[in-house]
């Protein structure tokens, strides 16, 4: 058994259970039930971080607490029974992701969470939000089928309830029904895989399902539907159409675990069914992986390829999800090709490359959500066209925000750097070990190397654009109103700090993670130890090599850098208006915006996008002067066609699943017969109005269009009337006796 301490396991479950309760208790006191129940749900947190942290790095066998023994079903829920707890190195591994991005997310929810106060239920909000860190919990340490589809319906349903927390926006309601229905589809497939495990090995506990011997048709069935299940609560393309509709509506704070953890649970049951229990090998554990790798890769790039052009925040910030929820499956991706060719020692770097990105990603991801609930609750929008200039109102946002800004771009030192680097180098083992057995599969593996590297740049264009309109230049058309609590600050510092921790220390964190992968994939040989001054990765396929004094010197500069624009900033500056031409300077009108930024990438992508473009011109003399030119643009991804549908209304209206099943109903059935019943009741009044009305009308109208080409209003054209007329004069007088 692993050594760490089990009372601080079930302590922290204690104390989830206990903030439940509590927060139906003081329903009644939002105030009090806001700091108590976060208050406890960080604790609880905390104790579990604690636990993670001693069991992923004490040596030993799993700690299983025993379950529920239910009489005549021993043999179905092995030896342990229903609902025990079972924590690998693996398992351990993700109790840290979800203890410690829940610890920091309970301390910046007590601010957040006072703008709901009076308008929505606090009561149900933290309700929902304890239980639903706590199913999370008891899915990763689930040891039977039945156990984990519970705790997994669980997290399901405590999720759709918090997207769907602001129920009075038709926004929420659609998100949540969409995720809703996405959700179960996926967890059908799920019980579909396991329930031929069951049947396979006349057990539902996950220990007999670890014994192996699948037959390889139906570990491919297994494979598919696992795939299909946990990819479409992970956001995979093109499952992928919930996510962007279900982040921007459900709170900040929810948010922040939704992509910070769920995510990566759904990645984690991935991992656990085809490493742990189907154990590929072959041709058909390299078509598995090649499977993986080539989704991966276009869930990469068309990830960020989405996010550049919104302008909702929370929206982009849900569609970079996806981008790197394809960097982490890449990583999975190669590992399972090398596993399967026998290379456990390369395929648990791999595999290591997948959970230290799953790690950066679950901290620079909420970070960033966290960031756009302080701009959300300061200017209660999310439409960052609208902002600008909050770093002088939201500093600690803005610097905070720039740091996982970076991170998630993949500047070094960074996170993001650091596990990006870790998948190039995983993919090129693919590489170089497929070059002369299977042509098909190094090329899939450049591919998704040459994929990450334009997602690379695009998420720099990106964050770039979202940062430099959102808090820089000047304040924009909403005024920030209030600002962040000491408990927000606490909350964006947290992960902030391990942003920079985990990419400097990366050498030493990355031994850690590679206890995990390597438990996982059986790799018997460790991680070479880290030197002094850097970390070395070494195989009979690969080495590379991280130089600390380099990443620290990629620091040092970085600070340098904010230190001599902090004192630059102090010296005196005379301010002057811009120059533009000579003409007076508008700030909000001729403030760069984000269309204008990202508009060449969106003129590129525009068939992937959906976009149609509605040119509209009034003239003054057609077509001769143009008064006024506006465009109407419209983006309607077909990827995303399945899940939702534009209506009329304003831009932000979107009509869910559900509602557009009502909606083809409502034409397919009632239209028909309601159209021509219609046409009949107008008809006289619109043959009325053709014989008597119109022609006066277009009549009236010729003669408006006549005089309003005479006077167009515009100063060259009268002066071209003038020399007209002048050129006549002189002809008659010439003509003329």
């Amino acid at each position: 058994m692993l050594q760490g301490n089990i009372f601080l396991f079930l302590g922290s479950i204690a104390l989830y259970v206990v903030s439940i309760v509590l927060s139906l208790i003081l329903r009644s006191k939002p105030k009090e039930n806001i700091r108590l129940t976060y208050a406890l749900t960080a604790l609880a947190s905390l104790l579990l971080m604690l636990y993670s942290l001693d069991a992923l790095l004490s040596p030993g066998a799993p700690v299983i607490v025993e379950g529920i023994r239910v009489p005549g079903l021993q043999d179905q829920f092995g030896a342990h029974g229903f609902f025990a707890l079972y924590v690998d190195k693996l398992s351990a591994f993700l109790l840290l992701v979800i203890s410690f991005v829940a610890l920091y997310s309970s301390i910046f929810s007590i601010g957040y969470s006072e703008m709901y106060a009076g308008e929505y239920s606090i009561s149900y909000l933290t309700f929902f939000y304890a239980l639903f860190v706590l199913s999370m919990v008891l899915v990763v340490t689930a040891n039977d089928a039945l156990s984990f589809y519970l705790s997994w319906e669980l997290m399901t349903l405590s999720s759709y309830m918090l997207v769907g927390y602001e129920h009075r926006s038709e926004e929420s309601r659609d998100a949540a029904k969409t995720y809703f229905i996405i959700a179960h589809a996926g967890g059908a497939c799920i019980l579909l895989s396991y329930a031929l495990l069951y049947f396979i090995k006349g057990s539902l506990s996950f220990d007999a399902f670890r014994e192996g011997g699948v037959p390889p048709g139906i570990a491919s069935l297994i494979f598919l539907l696992a795939l299909v299940g946990f990819g479409s609560k992970a956001g995979i393309v093109p499952l992928h159409a919930w996510l962007p509709q279900a982040h921007p509506a459900a709170p900040s704070n929810v948010s922040a675990l939704l992509s910070g953890v769920m995510l990566k649970v759904a990645v984690y049951g991935l991992i656990r069914v085809v490493f742990d229990f189907l154990k590929p090998s072959g041709v058909e554990g390299g078509l598995w992986g090649c499977a993986v790798m080539i989704i991966a890769a276009f869930s990469t790039i068309i990830g960020v390829q989405f996010a550049v052009v919104q302008h909702d925040l929370k929206r982009l910030l849900a569609y970079h999800s996806i981008e790197n929820i394809g960097i982490i499956l890449l990583g999975v991706g190669a590992s399972l090709i090398l596993y399967s060719e026998g290379l456990k020692d390369v395929a648990a770097l791999a595999l290591t490359a997948a959970l230290y990105h799953l790690l950066n990603h679950a901290v620079f991801k909420s970070l960033l959500f966290l960031g756009s609930g302080s701009v959300l609750k300061s200017c209660r929008t999310r439409n960052f066209e609208l902002l600008g200039g909050l770093s002088k109102y939201l500093p600690w946002t803005s610097v905070t925000f720039l740091i996982a800004a970076m991170a998630i771009a993949g500047v070094p030192p960074l996170n993001g750097f650091a596990s990006e680097w870790l998948t190039y180098q995983s993919l090129l083992a693919v590489v170089k070990e497929a070059a002369g057995k299977a042509p098909w599969v190094s090329l899939a593996a450049l591919f998704s190397a040459l994929m990450l590297g334009l997602a690379g740049a695009l998420a720099v264009l990106c964050f770039t654009k979202v940062y430099g309109v959102t808090f820089l230049g000047p304040l924009g058309r909403v005024k920030p109103k209030g600002g962040e609590s000491l408990t927000m600050k606490i909350g964006m510092a947290i992960p902030a700090a391990a942003c920079i921790v985990l990419g400097v220390a990366m050498p030493y964190v990355a031994v850690f993670v590679d206890k995990a992968s390597r438990q996982i994939t059986g790799a018997p040989a460790p991680l070479a130890a880290p030197s002094p001054l850097s970390l070395v990765l070494e195989s009979n396929l690969l080495r590379g090599e991280v130089s600390l004094p380099g990443l620290a010197a990629a620091l040092v500069i970085l600070v340098a850098a904010a230190g001599l624009a902090l004192g630059l900033r102090r010296l005196k500056i005379t301010r002057t208006p811009p120059w533009v031409s000579g003409v007076e300077y508008e700030p909000e009108a001729m403030k760069p915006t984000a269309t204008a930024y990202a508009s060449q990438v969106r003129g590129l992508f525009a068939r992937l996008y959906g976009v149609t473009v509605k040119e509209h011109r009034e003239y003054s003399v057609p077509p001769i002067y143009t008064r006024k030119l506006s465009y109407e643009v419209e983006m309607r991804p077909k990827i995303e066609a399945y899940a939702y549908v534009k209506v009329e209304g304003p831009p932000t209206t979107t009509q869910g699943t559900l509602a557009r099943l009502a909606t083809l109903l409502e034409n397919s059935l009632y239209a028909p017969f309601a159209k021509p019943i219609a046409g009949i009741l107008e008809a006289r009044p619109a043959y009325k109005e053709k014989v008597t009305y119109a022609p006066l009308a277009k009549l009236a109208l010729k003669l408006g269009l006549l005089v309003r080409k005479v006077q167009a209003g515009a100063l060259h054209i009268y002066m071209f009337y003038i020399l007209v007329m002048v050129v006549l004069l002189l002809v008659l007088g010439v003509v003329l006796p």
